[in-house]
Order: structure tokens, then sequence, then C-alpha cells
């Protein structure tokens, strides 16, 4: 072997020995570095006659295992749907309270049961009957509070859906600037590698936020398709398209109002199911909705249940006029009535000035009708105001206006008379959205109907026909709300069924915690998973500063080696020249 050739290949050895020095430099300089992989120094080697094998070209490469890859970005797209679900429903657990919580739904409705049982015995007193329309006011803020609380949950997640899509959209873009660097590369070069490390790192934050697939082609182009088959990368990115609202309420739904998320012009809304994206469209358009439709049907029931047994009451004083909350209605509107009802004009004391019972199946079945057989009293004037509501009012100003509803059936559910107009309602209002006190309540809550008016056969003018002291109504609306069964129908996920009022809102708080606790313990579970599979992957690819630091001090020794033998043939040379001198 000629000394030319013997310093070839020693330097050879020297400077691969330096490449790889170099590289485990870069390792432990990147131990900790989130996504760093640890690079590995390849060579080919030529094969001497006589001589062995020697290093010709150094190959860098990443140490990641590409089915541990795979494995990731299936772990992290459930995880990240379950974490987003879970962080939400606990949320709203904890703003709805539990069972034993004062203001809540139930301890407001716990609060109002106890100041109608209170008035109940004491109907006559004034403070009694304000800390009613108190207690049922925060009972209605409740209400609106947690539908509202319900509607920003669901305009947080169209407003995360953006950010989201945003997310996906400048990670898709990388990867396609990516793909163009390493496209037909030769992993030769320590840029390959760390290109390679950036992509596998921008494909998890694609996977995290949406469900995909993909591949990696023979010109080293990462490919990625949604799990429908859509492609999101592949000569060039798709991007998606979402715009967020800037506000939300229970009216508001998905196709009809919320913007669709589109992937070249496709709404892929429906199909995603994976990812913080589908954890957010769950939450926006199935989840929250159901707890609003289960709030909601509390709430019409709750007032429905209420103003029902209020309308069969009397206050005492009485209104001059009374104005039913129920809106809309037209002369010809159809009021289909049967029975009686009796109307009387009483003083401030509840005696009565004049009284009537009008047979209901006289009047034609509509508003215009049963305006007539009223009007046809010359105590009393019936009209419908500018919002279409039932104005029934005692001509003299002095007086006011009682109803007992007797056997009264007005309209297709078969309400009572007041109840059907909301004379005497205690609350207005279609949900728990716009759940409010009656307006005539807010500023006299003396006119609660908490009395009755006598509905005796021989009732006469100058008789006390609403005793002051008379609380049944009061009693029998506490009654209402813990003591009897009533019909609520299916909403949200519960199904329709027969219970108290109480019982139903204790049902829904808890089910609200047991949700976010089984959302919880998916996201546990999850989670766990996607842990452990990072810990295979990082331990697999990762840098362990041990073995890069043993590997370095057999560097060094080869280093020292190399350097040695260098030196040694440089010996030889001079003593060769000196030999030929």
């Amino acid at each position: 072997m000629s000394l030319i050739y013997a310093l070839n290949v020693t330097q050879l050895g020297l400077m691969d020995t330096e490449t790889r020095m170099n590289l485990v430099t870069q390792n432990i300089t990147n131990a900790d570095k989130p996504g760093y992989s640890r690079k590995e120094y390849g060579a080919r080697y030529l094969t001497t006659t006589g001589v062995g094998s020697v290093p010709i070209r150094g190959v860098y490469n990443g140490s990641i295992n590409q089915f541990l890859v795979k494995s990731v970005v299936g772990d992290v797209s459930d995880m990240a749907r379950a974490r987003t679900v879970s962080n939400s429903l606990d949320y709203y657990a904890k703003r709805l309270g539990n069972t034993d919580s004062g203001y809540t739904i139930v301890g407001t409705m716990n609060m109002l049961f106890a100041s109608l049982q209170r008035l109940s015995y004491t109907p006559e007193n004034a403070p009694d009957k304000a800390q009613v329309v108190n207690d049922a006011q925060a009972a209605a803020y409740q209400f609106n509070a947690l539908s509202g609380e319900i509607q920003k949950l669901r305009l947080q997640a169209d407003q995360q859906i953006e950010q989201s899509v945003n997310r996906i959209n400048d990670a898709l873009t990388q990867i396609n600037t990516l793909n163009y660097k390493l496209r037909d590369g030769v992993n030769n070069d320590v840029s390959i590698a760390e290109f390679e490390d950036q992509r596998a790192r921008y494909l998890q934050v694609v996977a995290e936020e949406l469900d995909i697939q993909y591949f990696i082609s023979s010109d080293n182009i990462l490919n990625i398709y949604t799990a429908g088959g859509q492609a999101l990368v592949n000569s060039t990115p798709h991007v998606l398209d979402h715009t967020a609202l800037s506000s939300v309420n229970s009216t508001v739904t998905y196709p009809a109002i919320f913007d669709t998320i589109d992937l070249d012009g496709v709404d892929i809304t429906t199909s995603v199911r994976s990812g913080t994206l589908a954890g957010l469209i769950q939450l926006r358009d199935t989840i929250l909705v159901n707890e609003q439709a289960k709030l909601d049907e509390l709430a019409t029931t709750f007032m429905d249940e209420i103003n029902a047994v209020l309308n069969t009451g009397a206050s005492v004083p009485s209104r001059n006029v009374m104005t039913g909350v129920v809106d809309g209605l037209l002369p010809g509107s159809l009021a289909a009535a049967t029975g009686f009802v009796r109307l009387s004009t009483t003083d401030s004391a509840g005696v009565v000035q004049a009284y009537y019972d009008i047979d209901l199946s006289t009047t034609g079945g509509t508003v215009i009708g049963i305006m007539a057989a009223i009007n046809a009293f010359p105590e009393f004037t019936a009209v419908l105001d500018a919002d279409g509501q039932l104005q029934i009012s005692a001509v003299n100003p002095a007086h006011g206006v009682a109803i007992n509803e007797m056997d009264s059936s007005v309209g297709p559910s078969g309400r009572g008379f007041s109840h059907f107009f909301g004379l005497n309602n205690l609350f207005e209002g279609t949900g728990s959205e716009n759940m409010a006190i009656a307006a005539y309540l807010q500023t006299s809550p003396d006119y609660l109907a908490v009395s009755v008016l006598s509905n005796s056969l021989t009732l006469a003018v100058g008789d006390i026909g609403v005793s002051a002291g008379n609380g049944a109504t009061a009693l029998a609306a506490a009654n209402i709300l813990k003591d009897a069964n009533v019909s609520f129908s299916a909403a949200g996920g519960f199904a329709a069924q027969n219970t108290s009022i109480f019982t139903y809102a204790e049902k829904f708080t808890s089910n609200a915690a047991y949700a976010a606790a089984l959302a919880e313990n998916d996201y546990t579970t999850l989670n766990l998973t996607y842990e452990q599979t990072v810990s295979l992957l990082n331990n697999e690819a990762g840098v362990n500063v041990d073995e890069e630091t043993a590997k370095m001090i057999e560097l060094e020794a080869k280093y020292g080696a190399s350097a040695t033998m260098i030196a040694t043939i440089r010996n030889m040379f001079e003593a060769l020249l000196a030999a030929v001198r």
C-alpha cells in the first residue's frame, strides 16, 4: 500500500470521525428540543483488496420509526377531541353547580318553594309577596345566566373552530414548503433530516386538529388526506375555510346560520370525526344544543306549571287593567272554548261589585267572540292591545278585575281561561333564554294572585269575593314544585317523563356533572395512550445524553488515533524524502 493511499484513507477516517463528533455534539445540544430526533451518521463502505472496508461518504439519518409516528398521529387526534370536550364540560358543570348549591337553578327553586309556603300562611303580607317575586326573579336570572353560559360556550367553540382551521392551514402550508425542500433529496445532509423532523412536527399539528390519513411518496413527498379521502396536501396545500360568528343564541344552528367548514368548496363539517376540530363541532352542534334543549324543557314546564296554578287565583287588591302575556293574537284567532269562567269587579278589599259567569261555548271559538262576550257586560272592557295581547279592564277605575277559571277550557291544549291568555302569569318568556317576571309584578308584587275568587253559586254583590287571608293558590304553587308529578317532553337526550319539577332540575344538574366526569375519564384514558406512544417514540428517536457522551469519548479516541496515524505517515514521507536526497 502506497503512503499516499494510506494518507487518503486515514484522512477520510479523520473526516468521518470529525463529522460524527459534530453530529453527537448537535444531538447533545438539542436533547431537550421538542420534536428533535436523534441524528445518526451512516456510511457507505468501499472494500479494498487486502485492506478491508473504508468509509467513502457519510449519510445523515433521522432515527424516526414511521410506524410509531403513525400511531402518534392517530392517538393525538383522539386525545385532542376528548380533551376539548372534557375541558368545556368541566367548566359547564362547575358553572351549573350542584344540587346543594344556593344560587343555582335547584337552589333558587328551593328558595321559591320556601317563600311560597311562607306566603300561604300570610297571604295578606305584602313583604312576603315581594319575597316570592324576588325569588322567582332569582330563578329566572339563573335560567337566563345558564342559557347565556351555554351560548357563550357555543360561541367560543365556533371561534375556536376558526382558530383550529387557521392552525391547520398554516401547518399545511409549512408541510408543502418542506415537501419542496425534501423532494428528490438525497439524505446526505443534516438539514434534510432536520427538515423531516419539522415536517413530522407539522404533521402532528394537523393530526391534533383533524383526523387524517397520509403517506410519503417515492420522491419523499408527504401526502395528507382527510379521513374521508379529500386531499389536504399533495402537489399543493388545500386550505380549509371557516368564518366564526360574533354572537350566538339558541336559535343559531348549523348549517342554517353557522358557517360551514369548507375544503375545496365542499362542506366537511359533519365528516370530521376526531381531533380538536371534531370536539369543537360536537360541543357547538350537539352536546351544548342538547343541554339547551333540556334547560328549555325545564324552564318552559316550570313556568307553565307555576303560571297554570296562579291563573286559578286572584289578587287582593286586583288590577284595574289585566293584560295577558300571550301576544300576537288577532280578532279572528281560533280559541276553541268550552265551560264557564267567572269575571268579577272588586274593590281594594276584595268585595264584589259585580260578577258574571260566561258560557264560553257561546263565543264561537274565536278571540273576537270571547271579547264580545266580555264586552256585553257594562262593568268590563275587553280589547287587543298593540302587541295582540288580551286586555280586560274594569270600567270603574276604582275597581279591579278578578277571575275564577272554573271549568273553562280554551285552545287546543285545554288551558283554563286566564292561563290561556296569561292574565295572572308570574313568568313570561318562551324558554330559559328570555324567561322573566311578568311586567306588572315587577312594579307591583301586591298583584300576585295567591288568593281565590269565590265560585259559590250564592255569591252576591257586597260579599267578600276574594279573601286576602286565603293562601290556597300560594300553597298549590309551592306543591307543584316538589310534590306533584308533571309531564316533561323528550329533550336533549332525556326521555319523556312524569316527575316533579324539582326532581327534573336535580336530574338536569347531576347529569351535567356525570357527563363531565365521563368526558374527563375518556380524556384521561386517551391521553395516557397518547403519552405512552409518544414515550415509545421518544425512547427510540430521542437523545440519550449518556449514550451520546459515551460516543463522544469513543470518537475522541478514534480522532486521536487517526491524527497519530497522519503524523506517522508524515514522518515516513519526511524519511523517504531524506533518503532520496
